[in-house]
């Protein structure tokens, strides 16, 4: 018994292993390149223990004309026979693939998450055709082409249940088709996916929210589902929060953010925007100019990524290319408003209980193009873009007698 329990736990413990290794990083997150297959939930299942909705109930559902009890459908048996290991897990409820994620310590993506990682390439070095910071239409890019749908996808190597199907021919094995934006497999194709956060009116009522399908569709309103469903066409995928390598030396960020300590106030003759939308504000800025200082110097190909958290504070993603190591290097920190949200005017936290003033003084009000930042004082000051380049229409404020427009002088 010992040894059987040994052998089982280190079974177990690869798969977690492998699980770990198969992802792709997203920002603050990084996301499993293919859907939790067969093999892998079975690991999950022998370990601890785990009888799904579908096994007690006598099995999962179908659509024929109305959903359809299947006896004998579950995951292990996902059309009635044996499936192979490379097979998605499907006939799982949400609260069972969340209950699988978090075993393999990771949990399900929300679905800002899941759209993100499906569009928009987040690698610094995509292989052709993909490039750095595109949002494709499309999971595998311009076109469905080499996903695994119904229809308009052209041929994928899908195994084929169509004898017991009334459409479709089935799923494809977990990472057989093309790679797509970020190199994932079968995002918005082969089966559905489960999510964990609800969208518009839904936000209230989380664990409601099925994004996918099987369609390669462009990205569209979420499809929503009861999350005690557990059919033939919904398998899951998981994230994990990604841990990030410090921008700067522990000690380093402690000489630079002590002159910071409560310096949330903004200098002399700097004016923060108003009215200001910070959902404008949030994604992707990239630096164009700033007054080099300490804890950002070496740095090039500088970003900062804002996103809105349900309290109204903001995250802060910064990263940077150490070009004498070729090293890319992150800090994460947290942006709260001093007053109105609709002012300009922020302290930003990267090292509690560190913080310093961010106040944007100059915006392109139209499009939100780019933006002016000055810190606590005129020794700290940002010029970012959307793009890598500020738009010619866009004039770089002048500061030749250090009074250009909206920029203050030291």
């Amino acid at each position: 018994m010992a040894r059987l329990l040994t052998v089982s736990l280190a079974a177990a413990l690869a798969q977690i292993g492998a699980a770990h290794a198969d992802t792709q990083p997203i920002g603050r997150f990084a996301i499993d390149r293919t859907e939790v297959t067969i093999g892998a939930f079975r690991a999950f299942a022998e370990a601890t223990g785990t009888v799904t909705a579908a096994e007690r109930d006598g099995g999962g559902a179908i659509y024929e004309a109305g959903w359809v009890r299947k006896p004998g459908w579950t995951w292990r048996t996902p059309f009635g026979a044996p499936g192979v290991d490379d097979e998605p897990a499907v006939h799982v409820t949400h609260d069972e693939a969340q209950a699988y994620c978090r075993w393999a310590g990771k949990r399900l993506p929300t679905d800002a998450e899941w759209l993100e990682a499906a569009h928009t390439e987040r690698r610094e070095a995509p292989p052709a055709p993909f490039e750095t910071g595109r949002t494709y239409p499309y999971p595998t890019g311009d076109s469905p082409a080499g996903a695994n749908c119904l229809e308009e996808c052209g041929p994928a190597p899908a195994l084929d249940r169509s004898g017991v199907l009334a459409r479709g021919v089935g799923p494809a094995p977990a990472g057989a088709t093309t790679a797509g934006v970020n190199g994932l497999f079968d995002m918005g194709a082969n089966v559905w996916e489960w999510v964990d956060t609800a969208a518009g009116s839904e936000r209230d009522h989380p664990r409601r929210v099925l994004v996918v399908r099987r369609r390669a569709d462009a990205p569209r309103p979420p499809r929503k589902q009861a999350p005690e469903t557990a059919v033939a066409y919904i398998g899951f995928r998981c994230v994990e929060d990604r841990p990030v390598r410090p921008l700067i030396s522990a000690a380093l960020a402690v000489a630079a953010f002590a002159l910071l300590v409560g310096c949330t106030g903004r200098p002399d003759g700097v004016t923060p925007v108003t009215p200001f939308d910070v959902a404008r504000y949030e994604g992707k800025w990239y630096e164009i100019m700033r007054l080099d200082h300490s804890f950002e110097r070496g740095l090039a190909n500088v970003t900062a990524d804002y996103a809105i958290r349900g309290d109204g504070s903001v995250d802060v993603l910064n990263r940077g290319l150490e070009r004498s190591k070729c090293l890319w290097k992150e800090a994460e920190g947290q942006a709260q408003f001093q007053g109105s949200p609709d002012v300009a005017s922020l302290s930003v936290t990267f090292f509690w209980p560190f913080a310093g003033g961010y106040h944007v003084f100059a915006l392109d009000q139209e499009g939100y193009e780019w933006a002016a930042i000055s810190g606590p004082t005129r020794d700290y000051l940002w010029i970012l873009a959307r793009q890598p380049d500020l738009p010619c229409r866009d004039p770089r404020p002048d500061r030749r007698d250090g009074q250009g427009p909206g920029l203050p002088g030291r």
